[in-house]
């Protein structure tokens, strides 16, 4: 049974079925379709046609887990986001913006303040960092992991994962140069980063707990990814 806390607004037309949870002063709009198991926190806009918790579009592997969204999200028109594999929950942050027609495959997960501009489409095991910025029509290989504070171009073909406050584009995407707007975001001099040997290093602490953290769900995505080549 669903538990919708009394202050958040379904749309009758809305199809709300199994174990879902609702947080306060959310809104659903009309033609929702919500299959738990999902938890849906408190201030979030589903706009009308948004699909919550379809099974993963896998030909072998059967839903498994749950469907986490945080609070102060908006979901635009015909999103849809799928259930995992078992790999771990699907997920969305806090304070997401997703425009319309935006594809969430099994596994994936958005952390918090990212914004994804319309038809895109992530593949199953993509990770975004907090902050992200996607444009238009981007494309996701699966178990790609893009860093915080990135700028992926409109149109770009992401088939290699996204460092820490890199703009890329293109098909296949290439790094173009450092997102000077997300640096600033982040609080962190362009001076303070550097590539070493291939790898992003910063002498600032907090930009480079930001890229020990993509280093470590890069590595995490690498292990998954080996593991479902084995199986």
């Amino acid at each position: 049974m669903p538990t919708i806390h009394p202050t958040a607004k379904v749309h009758p037309t809305a199809i709300i079925e199994g174990d879902v949870t609702i947080g306060a002063r959310t809104v659903i709009d009309p033609y929702c379709y919500i299959k738990g198991p999902v938890e849906i926190g408190e201030d979030n806009h589903l706009y009308p046609f948004v699909v919550i918790g379809t099974e993963p579009e896998h030909t072998s592997k059967p839903p498994v887990g749950t469907i986490v969204i945080g609070h102060k999200n908006t979901l635009h028109a015909y999103t849809l986001v799928s259930r995992g594999i078992g790999d771990r929950d699907t997920r969305i942050g806090d304070g997401c913006f997703l425009m319309d027609h935006v594809h969430l495959s099994h596994d994936t997960v958005l952390g918090n303040g990212v914004t994804v501009a319309h038809n895109v489409v992530f593949a199953g095991h993509t990770r975004v960092h907090d902050n992200a910025n996607i444009g238009v029509n981007a494309i996701f290989h699966q178990f790609t992991t893009v860093g915080s504070y990135a700028m992926i171009g409109m149109g770009s073909v992401v088939t290699k994962d996204v460092p820490p406050f890199a703009m890329v584009s293109g098909c296949p995407a290439k790094f173009m140069r450092f997102n000077a707007r997300g640096v600033q975001r982040a609080g962190v001099e362009p001076s303070e980063l550097a590539i070493v040997d291939g790898a992003l290093r910063s002498d600032n602490p907090a930009a480079q707990s930001i890229i020990d953290a993509f280093n470590k769900d890069h590595r995490e995505n690498r292990k998954i990814l080996a593991l479902a080549a084995k199986s």
